[in-house]
């Protein structure tokens, strides 16, 4: 029973909910695991695993506990791959250049796993041929043809973002369940203006979910399809293999260092690269999809179609953020001294003032 005491809402805050009128039906409860034991939960209001069905409704996400000390980042994400492919059987890895396929493809031939690489490929836009571990089964389709389908996943699924609706198609047009080539574990300084790229604040990191980061999940149950798109967040291991690896300490230790906001990056992505480079040093790695792409024009095209999107399901982008102390308690994660003065200074995230629920719970 999920209350407004429960730990999932424990962990962190929404932000940026607005107004949208969209119209969804009750999705069903997963008849397969979205990640080990369903540890990873999303949802909205006291609803988990929903779609969004009122503008004002607040998006959050949780996660649960390790049972094992993890084993590192290479050994956890190995054990992810190794049992994903154990429970579905035949698997299909998204295939568009971004880190998480790239590994993820190399993992399932070591593991001699059924698996191919699933790649979205436009008819008026040819891409070079993929250098693939693994065989290759396109997804073909005309970039007119995949506008009108991000359209209508971003109004039914919750999603203003074209990159996502590349792993949506693969869902809807392949048979075998889909591990998407998405959903990198983002780690971000509120204290640094993005945009300005100047520190404004002392140091608050969070790590932060996004409504459309788990737009390829509400995806995939309301098309009643098997498939993982939250790879990383596969475990309470990996996830804490992640966090509490050498560049991600790197660049928090940076980060909370004296005067450390006006010298680094606002956000982790730096950090993620490196972990990538680090455990699998034999592969070429890009940031993510967007930077793989080495067509110029597909990716002016999908930051309109991008557009679009946003205006076809409005206020679709609420954020949930797990301040970094709170979520390094969760996963058993040493915690500098540091890393708790935001704690201190900004104070408790409020509880939030919600119904009892019907049915869910929290791990």
């Amino acid at each position: 029973m999920i209350t407004a005491e429960s730990p999932v809402f424990a962990l962190g805050a929404t932000v940026n909910a607005v107004p949208v009128d969209l119209d969804r039906a009750p999705l069903p409860a997963p008849a397969w695991p979205l990640t080990a034991g369903n540890h990873f939960r999303f949802g909205f209001d006291t609803e988990t695993f929903a779609a969004r069905r009122s503008g004002g409704a607040r998006y959050w996400t949780a996660y649960g506990r390790p049972a094992r000390r993890h084993e590192g980042f290479v050994r956890e994400l190995t054990r992810a791959v190794e049992a994903i492919a154990a429970a579905h059987g035949p698997i299909a890895i998204g295939g568009n250049g971004g880190p998480v396929g790239l590994a993820a493809a190399a993992l399932a031939r070591r593991l001699g796993a059924d698996a191919v690489i699933a790649r979205v490929e436009f008819d008026d836009h040819p891409e070079p041929a993929l250098p693939a571990p693994l065989p290759v089964l396109p997804v073909r389709t005309s970039f007119a043809a995949f506008e009108d389908f991000a359209v209508d996943f971003a109004r039914r699924a919750g999603c203003g973002d074209a990159w996502v609706a590349l792993a949506a198609l693969a869902v809807t047009r392949i048979d075998r369940p889909l591990l998407a080539d998405h959903g990198e574990i983002r780690l971000v300084n509120n204290g640094v203006d993005e945009r300005l790229g100047v520190p404004v604040a002392p140091p608050a990191v969070t790590l932060v979910d996004n409504e459309a980061f788990t737009a390829v999940d509400r995806w995939m149950l309301a098309q009643g399809r098997g498939g993982v798109a939250q790879l990383l967040r596969w475990s309470p291991e990996l996830i804490a293999a992640q966090l509490d690896s050498a560049p991600y300490r790197t660049w928090l230790a940076a980060t909370h260092a004296p005067g450390g906001a006006a010298r680094v990056a606002w956000t982790n992505r730096a950090a993620r690269l490196a972990l990538w480079r680090q455990g699998f040093p034999e592969i070429a790695f890009a940031a993510d999809s967007r930077t793989a792409c080495r067509d110029a024009r597909l990716v002016i095209g999908l930051k309109r179609l991008s557009r679009r999107m946003r205006r076809a399901a409005p206020g679709c982008g609420s954020q949930h953020h797990t301040p970094l102390h709170r979520l390094a308690e969760r996963l058993a994660i040493a915690i500098e001294p540091a890393w708790l003065a935001p704690a201190r200074l900004y104070g408790d995230v409020a509880r939030m003032p919600l119904r009892r629920a019907a049915a869910g719970g929290a791990p």
